[in-house]
């Protein structure tokens, strides 16, 4: 009888030993086909676009010479066609820090605000001047990074007027960086999302949450989505303690080397919703008061445009529509400022 048992415990402990080498193993399987196909989508998109940078401040850059289809970097790692790097004479020299937002990969090049805003200057310029406007975002950039790409890429350039574009995540810092085997840069992001940074790393993990994610909004009312939305996103409000710092250094390094500067910042779709609100961040814009800092929000002049003014699903990037309101309201701004002829 004994052994009868032993037996049946011996079978059971085999059959469930096997149970879980099968469950493992098809996680194993499932989690290297997203990965691969993460992979290869990045690829399709051209995100092999970056390289880990010598400077470990910026952490990495756009490849000089990359082209992908309407997405072309310039030799000196800014997308745009190639530019001398000393500034000829009657040129007013303008340089656009930020992000995704301002370089914009998604959207042809004239399309970007930084090239609807070179062809109105010049477009109502007298003769005697000429306007340049460079653009040196790079995509998934946080405020430390804008800055050391200031003082080590921009800085040389001699420019007249510097125009940092800011998305409110700017201010979560990116962490460790490397690149895959396939040369494609990954990093993790410097925050402790309630102890979800080991499990954000799993593929599938992640692919579950953002399912959970996209059926919660897709059931949400339009100001639920908009509150749910709010819990997710980072701000700079939350952020502001580390995150602004950059900011402030930025401020007056500009200052002390004689450079005209605008600091824009960009609002979420979602804020256009949320009633009570009046600007994309009360404390940002606190500190351009106190730091008599030139400073644009977007808020209003979003918020007042009757058309859509994002691309589609996309709580962050203005559309080419979005990108015409921007320049035209950084137009009005530096002209207002004096900045501009």
């Amino acid at each position: 009888m004994a052994d009868g048992n032993g037996d049946r415990l011996k079978k059971f402990l085999t059959n469930a030993s096997l149970a879980v080498a099968s469950i493992i193993l098809v996680l194993a399987v499932t989690e290297g086909a997203l990965r691969s196909a993460r992979i290869y989508k990045d690829i399709s998109k051209g995100r092999k676009v970056c390289r880990l940078s010598s400077n470990p401040r910026i952490g990495f850059e756009f490849i000089p010479g990359f082209t992908w289809k309407w997405l072309h970097v310039n030799s000196y790692g800014f997308r745009g066609p190639d530019f001398g790097q000393i500034k000829p004479e009657n040129v007013f020299r303008i340089v656009v820090l930020g992000d995704s937002i301002a370089v914009a990969p998604y959207l042809p090049e004239e399309h970007l605000f930084a090239n609807v805003l070179a062809r109105k200057l010049n477009g109502n310029a007298p003769k005697t001047v000429r306007y340049e406007v460079l653009n040196a975002a790079v995509g998934g950039y946080d405020t430390w990074q804008e800055l050391e790409v200031y003082k080590e890429k921009v800085r040389a350039l001699k420019p007249d007027l510097v125009i940092l574009g800011i998305c409110q995540n700017d201010f979560v810092k990116n962490g460790n960086l490397s690149t895959d085997w396939a040369g494609i840069v990954r990093g993790d992001l410097d925050v402790d999302e309630s102890g979800e940074k080991l499990a954000a790393d799993i593929m599938i993990y992640r692919k579950i949450k953002q399912a959970i994610r996209t059926l919660n909004l897709a059931n949400a009312s339009k100001e639920d989505a908009g509150r749910y939305l709010a819990q997710l996103a980072p701000t700079l409000s939350k952020l502001w303690n580390e995150g602004g710092k950059p900011l402030a250094e930025l401020s007056l390094a500009l200052k002390n080397d004689g450079v005209k500067s605008l600091f824009v910042i960009f609002p979420y779709k979602f804020q256009m919703t949320e009633s009570g609100r009046r600007s994309s961040d009360e404390r940002f814009m606190e500190f351009c008061e106190q730091a008599n800092q030139p400073c644009l929000d977007l808020f209003d002049v979003y918020r007042s445009n009757s058309d859509d003014l994002y691309i589609k699903n996309d709580h962050i990037h203005p559309s080419v529509k979005g990108h015409e309101i921007t320049a035209e309201a950084i137009y009005r701004r530096i002209k207002d400022a004096g900045f501009i002829e």
